[in-house]
């Protein structure tokens, strides 16, 4: 899966959550510019059997084209220019940009990006299909949410004493975990209220 921002970290997230094993299938993110780390995923016998995932709302972010490109400049190194990219490739973007052309090029498969964004992607296919890929019910978690929404009381009150302590000048808000797997969750969290504040 490539992507950058709340688009990773909402799957990331999801997917951080279950332990998974599986002698034929590997969920491999990509969100580094690094050329060590786009070795160390991009060989020969990776990009054969893969599917690539890339997911950008805007289509726009220089970091997932610059990925984009990576990516199929090594497909036709290892198989040549005639090689037929787009059977592994799946696109998830909105509207017409420049990522877009790219898989209308390569003729990928093109999904339609249908959250308002990165805040909400979770709940949306940018979330849910790579949870489904490991085995996570998207329908359980859907659930999940709902069941918060229908007993709101903790979140608003969580949110009348960061209003009181933000008006008191105090605006640090401190986590942690003690489990690897509420890594990823920590990080989306992170991410979501620096776009709210």
């Amino acid at each position: 899966i490539i992507s950058i921002g709340g688009s990773i970290s909402a799957s990331r997230s999801l997917t951080a959550c279950k332990n998974y094993n599986s002698k034929n299938f590997k969920l491999i993110y990509s969100n580094s510019l690094s050329l060590e780390k786009q070795k160390e995923i991009f060989t020969l016998d990776n990009l054969k059997n893969s599917a690539i995932i890339i997911i950008s709302r805007s289509g726009n972010s220089i970091e997932t084209l610059h990925q984009t490109h990576s990516i199929i400049d090594k497909y036709y190194q290892y198989f040549g220019k005639s090689y037929l990219l787009g059977k592994h490739f799946f696109i998830i973007t909105k509207g017409n940009n420049p990522l877009k052309n790219i898989g209308l090029k390569i003729r990928a498969n093109i999904l339609e990006y249908t959250s308002h964004g990165g805040k909400f992607s979770s709940f949306s296919m940018v979330g849910l299909l790579p949870a489904k890929l490991i085995g996570i019910n998207p329908s359980e978690i859907i659930s999940g949410a709902k069941t918060i929404l229908n007993t709101p009381d903790d979140a608003i009150q969580a949110a009348q004493i960061n209003y009181h302590l933000l008006s008191q000048g105090y605006n640090i808000n401190v986590m942690s975990y003690y489990n690897d797997l509420l890594e990823q969750i920590l990080s989306r969290y992170m991410q979501i209220s620096s776009e709210i504040v």
